[in-house]
């Protein structure tokens, strides 16, 4: 049983006649598959995405009033924060004129004589201090 030369060749040859056959079956049963499918939209993807499309505006429009609202909130925080920083401002300069006055009035205090203290109590008091 041993096979010669020409025996494989005329086996290599009948193969690839096979091989050759079945590649082309193949195409052309690709091609008529291709040429079955419709080249535009169907409609029912057509109304898929025009239904996303829709939802998509709407959930950028949510989007763009809740970024309206937020920027007016902080615009009224802003506000607020300015006016406490105003009114703190105030506090402190008013703080500061109290202080200076009593540290002018305990100077006025340390500079009196023992015998002098009792009416310089008496005049604040008339004063009103």
């Amino acid at each position: 049983m041993s096979i010669d030369i020409q025996q494989l060749l005329i086996f290599q040859i009948i193969a690839d006649v096979i091989l050759c056959i079945a590649i082309i079956f193949l195409l052309r049963a690709i091609v008529k598959d291709i040429k079955k499918k419709p080249q535009g939209v169907d409609e029912k993807t057509l109304l898929e995405f025009r239904k996303m499309l829709d939802e998509s505006q709407g959930s950028a429009e949510n989007l763009l009033q809740a970024l309206d609202e937020g920027k007016a909130s902080l615009r009224g925080i802003a506000g607020s924060l300015n006016e406490k920083e105003k009114r703190l401002e105030i506090l402190i300069e008013q703080s500061e004129i109290q202080l200076k006055k009593l540290n002018v009035k305990s100077s006025e205090l340390a500079d009196s004589s023992p015998g002098n203290k009792y009416e310089d109590v008496i005049r604040m008091i008339e004063k009103g201090l």
